[in-house]
């Protein structure tokens, strides 16, 4: 079950799945320290109350027990003149499907370039939020405790940790202000 959920997500996203580590039971979470969520003291521990994590997930959205996650989507929604994620463009061209919630890209330059622009992340967002729910069975977890799991963004080489930023809450992940680009996670990783 697993293998399939990672061959799924890798097809989903581009990603090489050679490169992506499918973790069924949170163990490497536990090893690596990350916050197992809201309502869960151990990624290895189950649940010890008798809400669904599904009911769990959705005071995560609004930041209990995942701190920043309000801010995150706010952010989204205003931009930010001081920074460009240079990625962004590209993503939007990719998921170009025509349907909605599909946007030209170069839509956003009517209000200006070389900053994040308002509403673009959250189109982004709200793009890949689409596709998970369109795909929601075939990449659940199996272990249900683990929907709320936090997760981490890793840079390793030769079994050593070059960059690693422990995910804070929803959409609070990469770095303070998330993934400017690829480029920079191996520089920050490299320096």
């Amino acid at each position: 079950v697993g293998k399939k959920r990672q061959k799924k997500f890798a097809k989903l996203n581009a990603f090489p799945e050679e490169l992506l580590y499918y973790d069924e039971n949170g163990q490497c979470c536990a090893a690596m320290g990350c916050s197992p969520g809201f309502g869960r003291s151990s990624p290895l521990q189950a649940q010890t109350n008798g809400v669904s994590p599904y009911l769990r997930l959705l005071p995560m959205l609004v930041g209990l027990g995942s701190p920043g996650t309000l801010q995150k989507v706010i952010y989204g929604y205003f931009g930010d003149r001081s920074w460009e994620p240079l990625w962004i463009k590209a993503q939007l061209a990719q998921t170009a499907t025509g349907s909605f919630p599909y946007v030209e890209p170069e839509m956003f330059d009517k209000v200006g370039t070389g900053y994040l622009r308002p509403f673009e992340l959250a189109t982004v967002r709200l793009q890949n939020m689409i596709g998970i729910l369109n795909n929601w069975f075939d990449l659940i977890p199996t272990n249900a405790d683990l929907v709320v799991q936090q997760g981490a963004t890793l840079v390793l080489e030769n079994g050593s940790t070059l960059y690693k930023f422990e995910d804070k809450g929803i959409l609070v992940y990469g770095g303070e202000k998330g993934v400017r680009s690829i480029e920079d996670v191996l520089s920050k990783a490299l320096s």
